[in-house]
């Protein structure tokens, strides 16, 4: 599902470049999804967090993650940071068939 401009601070969504790579479950079957984000921004983006919502086939919500600050956590300008946002076995209640994800920074 794709991120509403309330997933941002300040509803700004142009502040950033997202760019998903992997979304997969583990062999621990904790839910992982993880990419990298740009900074296009003209100010440093601090303790960058990215949470990931899944929702089950009827768009349920079943887990958000409490975790996941980016590496390295601030990006100053045109710089790119990775990430893995993810939810354990015990976090989540039922299969996510799809997830948006949110973001915020200080």
């Amino acid at each position: 599902m794709p991120s509403n401009a309330t997933d941002f601070p300040n509803n700004d969504p142009s502040v950033i470049q997202v760019h998903v790579t992997t979304a997969k479950k583990d062999i621990t079957g904790a839910y992982h999804v993880m990419g990298e984000i740009t900074n296009k921004g003209n100010d440093t983006l601090n303790s960058v967090q990215v949470t990931v919502h899944f929702y089950d086939g009827s768009r349920n919500l079943i887990a958000d993650s409490t975790c996941c600050i980016t590496t390295p956590p601030n990006m100053d300008p045109g710089h790119t940071s990775t990430f893995d946002s993810f939810v354990t076995s015990d976090q989540i209640s039922g299969k996510p068939v799809s997830y948006r994800l949110s973001y915020d920074w200080s």
